[in-house]
């Protein structure tokens, strides 16, 4: 092995995720939820889940725009099981990270009606607040095959995570009065306020249509009714008349 490969070895094993590199891999892997998510571990059940991973590194490497290094399908496993098992020990950023999978993931199963668009659109855009205040630390930092880089590039990513984790905290448990959040944060808070609040109209809205259209179907058939029974009644008085008729004869 060349040193140029054993650089680039110790580069891809070094260099964290980004969160958008994260949300590209939780979208896929959602397209074979199913499948990693079966608990079975049979012969049959393992190999679907390998071609799966290899499906899924594929496509994700395609993404060229958002994709920094090349990874191995290992790799992407070790990757989404790490955010699973530190969404379990409360890490605050897999947790959101997760939440956002799972809205895109019932988005797409077309059974979470309640997530319009724009709530989606507000989520990513919380995600990509988080993204912008880390970006900077990554710009330029390649690490090289001696040890004070690599000590200097497991700073950033400490410093990255720390970031991302402050981040995270003042948006779910700060106010806006008392947090030091800035302006694109309360923007985004200020936005999923207003969504559900339109929800909850929307909501109101839709049952009182509901009421009206009950109340105007069980009008029109309590109308059906009294005409059958107007019938009826019309009906007899004729077999009345009819049946007078044949005895005065």
């Amino acid at each position: 092995m060349s040193d140029d490969d054993s650089v680039q070895q110790h580069r891809n094993k070094t260099m964290v995720f980004t969160l958008e590199e994260r949300k590209l891999l939780l979208r896929l892997v959602n397209m074979h939820y199913d499948v990693l998510n079966n608990k079975k571990v049979d012969s049959a059940s393992t190999q679907l889940k390998n071609q799966a991973w290899d499906a899924i590194h594929k496509e994700y490497l395609a993404h060229t725009t958002l994709v920094r290094l090349s990874r191995t399908p290992q790799q992407l496993k070790r990757c989404w099981e790490n955010m699973k098992c530190k969404a379990k020990k409360g890490d605050r950023v897999s947790v959101s990270l997760l939440r956002w999978g799972e809205m895109q993931y019932r988005a797409q199963q077309g059974d979470g009606k309640w997530i319009t668009d724009s709530r989606l659109n507000s989520s990513t855009s919380t995600l990509d607040l988080m993204e912008e205040e880390s970006e900077a630390d990554f710009k330029d930092v390649l690490p090289e095959n001696n040890a004070a880089k690599v000590e200097q590039m497991q700073s950033v990513n400490n410093s990255f995570d720390t970031n991302i984790l402050k981040l995270t905290q003042a948006i779910e448990n700060g106010s806006c009065a008392h947090c030091n959040c800035d302006k694109g944060e309360k923007t985004a808070r200020i936005q999923l306020i207003t969504l559900e609040k339109q929800q909850n109209e929307e909501l109101h809205q839709l049952k009182l249509q509901m009421i009206k259209e009950r109340n105007k179907r069980e009008k029109e058939l309590h109308k059906l009714a009294v005409h059958e029974l107007s019938l009826k009644i019309e009906n007899e008085r004729r077999r009345a008349e009819i049946l007078e008729k044949e005895l005065g004869n």
